[in-house]
């Protein structure tokens, strides 16, 4: 059996041909129980307002669309089925960018970033001291994509803008910035403050202008805002950052689904292990 599929934010799943329990279990691969839930239950309060279960699948009345991070799962599900996908790319690839790498990095960081590029969906697992900027910034030199990189504080916006520039040796006119009362893209290398390309539930388009989208503080995408955001990219690559990929409330799988399920742990300065 043949199912047809494409990718762009999300893989959509063609369900014409696929039998209803196998559909449903593709909608399960976008799905945890949610702690919360169970946490209150527990303690005698009100569930009210907290989802047993929570999804991050999308029901159409002809395709399913699972996140980005749920592709592996699925195309084992469908060959463990008998299903053969044909699989069609619509992620948007970006442009090309000239930009180098003039910083120097550990060996345990060189370690990061190339196993970071032998995906195209990551996220980054490192302590607060490991250099996840400097790691990013060699990142963005060595695909050579515009990217845009999606910040939650207008103080990190700065920061980031700054050490860009000094990594890659290059000015405002090729580092843009949205946010902190200022609105200068450059489509080449942009940081973003995401409360400024989500107003009242719209997203602006800027974000499916990148053939890279890079997370900082990743841990934050559960919030709905947020996650929004990701949904509506249509890059190739997607990077996360941080340096607590477990949250208290238990919502971490959200994270894996929209930046991938395959992180990069580096647990010290001194080990790297992807």
């Amino acid at each position: 059996m043949n199912s047809n599929s494409k990718s762009t934010r999300y893989y959509y799943l063609l369900t014409t041909n696929l039998p209803q329990p196998l559909a449903n279990q593709l909608v399960r691969l976008a799905a945890f129980q949610n702690p919360e839930f169970y946490k209150a239950q527990a303690m005698r309060m009100s569930v009210w307002n907290k989802p047993r279960i929570i999804g991050c699948a999308q029901n159409f009345p002809k395709h399913i669309a699972l996140p980005r991070g749920c592709l592996d799962a699925a195309l084992e599900l469908l060959e463990e089925n008998g299903v053969t996908p044909i699989l069609k790319d619509e992620r948007f690839a970006g442009a090309a960018i000239d930009v180098s790498f003039l910083g120097t990095l550990r060996s345990d960081q060189k370690a990061a970033v190339s196993a970071m590029l032998s995906h195209d969906t990551d996220i980054l697992c490192a302590p607060t001291a490991f250099g996840k900027t400097v790691s990013a910034a060699a990142l963005i030199a060595a695909r050579g994509i515009n990217t845009l990189v999606l910040v939650h504080r207008t103080e990190l916006l700065r920061q980031w803008q700054e050490r860009l520039q000094a990594f890659l040796g290059v000015g405002n006119g090729v580092v843009g910035t949205l946010g902190g009362g200022k609105a200068k893209l450059t489509g080449i290398i942009d940081i973003a403050v995401m409360q400024s390309l989500s107003r009242k539930g719209e997203i602006s388009d800027h974000v499916k202008n990148y053939g890279q989208i890079i997370v900082d503080e990743c841990h934050h995408l559960s919030a709905v805002s947020f996650e929004a955001l990701l949904r509506s990219a249509t890059a190739r690559y997607v990077l996360g950052l941080t340096a607590t990929p477990v949250r208290r409330d238990g919502q971490q799988p959200i994270i894996f689904m929209q930046c991938g399920p395959h992180p990069t742990f580096c647990c010290s300065t001194s080990e790297c292990a992807s």
